[in-house]
């Protein structure tokens, strides 16, 4: 629940939590085999492309992985590696990612899901 909720303070632990979430609800609900991460968020991020609020694009989605993977296993900072306000932005993309997921779960269709995310994200 603390992945959806906005609160005062973000870290990158914060990011990390979110990428978590989506990473395990596609291999829970959507499929349990061995795949990328990148090709998970991909997934998602076509599974809701008529959502307006989703509007991961691939550098984002290459960003996720690479901000991934650096503040998980410290790897060498390498090309799309997001920090600060970057990366505030693109843990909000996923957080309206998660959301869709949750609420389509739960049964909504996409044209429910934009008309939420419409009226609490603004137009």
């Amino acid at each position: 629940m603390k992945s959806i909720i906005r609160t005062g303070t973000f870290t990158s632990l914060d990011f990390l939590i979110l990428v978590q979430a989506l990473e395990g609800f596609h291999r829970r609900f959507i499929n349990n085999k061995r795949t990328s991460l990148k090709s998970r968020i991909t997934f998602l991020t076509l599974k809701f492309e008529d959502v307006i609020k989703v509007n991961l694009d691939k550098k984002d989605i290459l960003s996720v992985v690479a901000s991934r993977d650096y503040y998980s296993h410290f790897f060498e900072e390498k090309e799309n590696v997001l920090d600060g306000l970057e990366l505030y932005d693109l843990s909000e993309k996923l957080r309206i990612l998660l959301i869709c997921c949750v609420l389509n779960l739960i049964g909504f269709e996409n044209e429910q899901i934009n008309l939420l995310l419409n009226k609490n994200y603004g137009s």
